[in-house]
C-alpha cells in the first residue's frame, strides 16, 4: 500500500514532452518513434544489454519459484522495456 502511495507521484513526474529526458530515468532513450543519435547508440545497446540480463535473473528466480508478486511486476516490466529498446535499436 504504501509502495502504490509512493509510486502515484512518480508516476505523475514521469509524464513528459516527446524527445525530451524521463527525469525519473535519465537513462532511458527516446520513445520508440523517435530515432536514436548515433552518438547516443552505444549507451542504448549497454542499456539494452543491461536490461537484458536483469530480465534473465528474474526469469530464473520465477522458474525456481522464488520470485514473489513484485519480482513477476518487475519482469513484465524489463520484457516491455527490452522490446521497446529492440524496436529503438533497429530504426
Amino acid at each position: 500500500m504504501i509502495m502504490a502511495a509512493l509510486l502515484v507521484p512518480m508516476g505523475t513526474a514521469a509524464a513528459q514532452v516527446p524527445g525530451e529526458r524521463n527525469v525519473i530515468s535519465p537513462h532511458r532513450t527516446p520513445v520508440p518513434g523517435e530515432r536514436i543519435d548515433p552518438s547516443d547508440r552505444g549507451r542504448a545497446e549497454l542499456y539494452r544489454d543491461q536490461l537484458r540480463e536483469s530480465q534473465q535473473r528474474r526469469e530464473l528466480l520465477d522458474r525456481q519459484g522464488k520470485a514473489d508478486i513484485l519480482d513477476r511486476r518487475e519482469l513484465l516490466d524489463l520484457r516491455d522495456e527490452s522490446r521497446r529498446m529492440d524496436r529503438a535499436l533497429e530504426r
